[in-house]
C-alpha cells in the first residue's frame, strides 16, 4: 500500500522513516499547503507537493495519507480536509509497542515503538502517542497529543488536549477537552474545558562545579 505524509517537519520526517520500516506501507512523498513552499522540496529523496492539488497527483482511490503535525488544531483541520478530498487515513502502531489485541483506535492514530498500552483501552481519531503509558480502561478522545505521560486505569481524556513529558494522571479522572497538561504535572482531580496546568518550579544550577564533586561520587 502507497502512503503520502502530510507535512514537512521533523515528526513528518520521523513518521514516514517509522511507518515505511514497520508497516505494510510505502510512503512514496509529502505534501503541505502553497504558503509553506518556497523551493522545490524534497524530503530523504522523497517529493513535497501542494497539498491544495495533491489529489491531482496521488488519487485518494491509490494513495492513503496521514497528516504528521504535532499541533492538535491544524492536525484537526488538515484531518477534515484530507477526508473531504477523499482520503483514507492511516493508523500507525509501532511494532515495537506494548499493545493487547482489545485496543480499539480509530483512524490517524500515531502510537510510538516505546509506548505501553493496557487492555481495554479505546483512542479514538487523530490522535498521537509518544512514549507513554496508558492504564487499563482508559480512553483517549480525538485529536490528543500524549507525550511521554502516563495514565492510570479509568482515566478519561477528551478531545484536543496536551500531555506533557513526565505529567501523571491518578485512576478514574476525567480530563475535559482543550486542555493543557504540562510537563512534570500530577493530575489529581477532574478537569474543565480549556485549562491549564503547568509546575513553575524548574531544576537549579548548583552553586558547586562538577570539577569538585567528580573525584568523590564518580569513581
Amino acid at each position: 500500500m502507497k502512503a503520502i505524509i502530510y507535512g514537512i517537519g521533523s515528526f513528518a520526517e520521523y513518521a514516514s522513516y517509522v511507518i515505511s520500516k514497520d508497516s505494510n506501507y510505502d510512503v512514496i512523498g509529502f505534501c503541505v499547503d502553497q504558503e509553506f513552499i518556497n523551493r522545490t522540496d524534497t524530503i530523504n529523496g522523497l517529493p513535497v507537493v501542494l497539498f491544495e492539488a495533491v489529489q491531482n497527483i496521488y488519487p485518494p482511490s491509490e494513495y492513503e495519507m496521514f497528516i504528521a503535525v504535532g499541533d492538535n488544531e491544524v492536525r484537526e483541520e488538515k484531518f477534515l480536509q484530507a477526508l473531504q478530498k477523499g482520503y483514507h487515513l492511516l493508523s500507525y502502531i509501532s511494532s515495537k509497542a506494548n499493545t493487547w489485541d482489545n485496543l480499539e483506535y480509530g483512524k490517524n492514530v500515531f502510537i510510538s515503538d516505546d509506548s505501553v498500552i493496557q487492555p481495554f483501552v479505546k483512542i479514538d481519531d487523530n490522535t498521537i502517542i509518544m512514549g507513554s503509558r496508558i492504564g487499563h480502561h482508559s480512553q483517549i478522545g480525538k485529536n490528543n497529543l500524549l507525550s511521554y505521560c502516563c495514565l492510570a486505569g479509568n482515566v478519561i481524556v477528551s478531545n484536543n488536549c496536551f500531555l506533557g513529558l513526565n505529567s501523571t494522571v491518578k485512576q478514574g479522572i476525567f480530563i475535559d477537552s482543550y486542555n493543557i497538561i504540562g510537563m512534570g504535572c500530577i493530575l489529581v482531580r477532574n478537569t474543565t474545558e480549556n485549562e491549564v496546568y503547568n509546575v513553575h518550579k524548574t531544576t537549579r544550577k548548583s552553586k558547586i562545579p562538577s570539577t569538585a564533586l567528580r573525584k568523590k561520587y564518580l569513581r
